[in-house]
């Protein structure tokens, strides 16, 4: 079985940091549940203006992404929220990320992969 290719979506623009802190903090808990993750920190550089990020993030989504996991506050995330009407539009599924930390089974010699 391939490993899902999950793409992080929540807010960025506005927060200290650009919320690198919890994208990274659920790309571990996500890749710790035998995900492969992906966060727009990894492709985007800092300082990229909003239509540019967003064009990188979507292609990243739609070219790499098998599903997106949603951060706390997403919704109130325009970004995120285009992010995600692009996924479900495409037919991808949409959870949070504990959703998506409760699907996959633990790891051997561990009771869950949180």
């Amino acid at each position: 079985m391939t490993r899902p290719v999950l793409y992080v979506s929540g807010p960025v623009t506005g927060m200290p940091d650009d919320n690198r802190e919890a994208f990274e903090a659920a790309a571990d808990e996500l890749a710790a549940c035998g995900y492969i993750v992906r966060i727009p920190h990894w492709d985007v550089r800092p300082g990229e203006k909003w239509p540019a990020a967003m064009r990188i993030t979507l292609m990243a989504i739609i070219a790499q992404a098998d599903g997106l996991a949603m951060l706390d506050g997403w919704e109130r995330s325009e970004g995120a929220q285009l992010e995600a009407h692009v996924a479900r539009s495409l037919m991808m599924p949409v959870k949070t990320v504990s959703q998506w930390a409760a699907r996959m089974p633990a790891k051997r010699g561990r009771k869950t992969c949180k």
